[in-house]
């Protein structure tokens, strides 16, 4: 799996709720985005738990992060284990068990590799792509992107994405560490008119 992602597998095993697919190339934030949002909707009285039929029971590495999923998220030096998930599906409940969307966190390199921008998707992600679920595809976007080729390509990666989405599919951008651009002035204090 790790020389060629077309022969990883995977498995939505629950049709009915949404998926929220967390989009973006490596180091884009995908990981961190889980974590603090897991943080955040446990804070609320929201229950977290990982989905650990998505991958084979032989991947052991999977078995062990699910295991692991709440240690993980409650670490107080969680940045350092993003780079042990490698993918992750999780799903939110109401405080009545009610299941109300699943996340997916799966590597960067998958869905835009810099050094290789036209790299077709792995048959796992166009497995996702054309699932039945209603999906909502949170695309990360960075400030500092300086690389304009990047950029561009990115856009391109993301243009192709869009025209394999089914039409009911929906996309929010996450514009994310911009708390690392001049935009934030303080915690709480953002330059919105910027």
């Amino acid at each position: 799996e790790m020389q060629d992602p077309n022969k990883i597998a995977v498995e939505v095993s629950d049709h009915e709720s949404p998926l929220i697919i967390l989009f973006g190339p490596p180091a884009s934030g995908k990981t961190m985005t889980l974590i603090r949002l897991t943080r955040y909707l446990q804070s609320v009285g929201y229950i977290i738990a990982p989905i650990k039929t998505f991958r084979p029971s032989v991947d052991t590495n999977y078995s062990d992060i699910c295991d692991n999923f709440d240690a993980m998220i409650n670490s107080n030096n969680a940045a350092a284990s993003t780079n042990r998930v490698s993918f992750m599906l999780v799903e939110v409940q109401n405080k009545n068990g009610r299941v109300l969307c699943q996340i997916l966190e799966a590597p960067g390199e998958h869905y835009f590799k810099p050094d290789e921008p036209n790299k077709d998707f792995p048959a796992y992600v166009n497995t996702i792509i054309h699932s039945q679920n209603r999906k909502v595809w949170a695309i990360m976007i960075e400030p500092g992107w300086k690389d304009g080729t990047d950029r561009r390509n990115y856009v391109t990666k993301i243009t192709h994405l869009k025209t394999n989405m089914h039409k009911t599919d929906h996309v929010v951008f996450i514009y994310n560490k911009i708390d690392k651009t001049n935009y934030v002035r303080n915690i709480g204090d953002v330059n919105k008119s910027a």
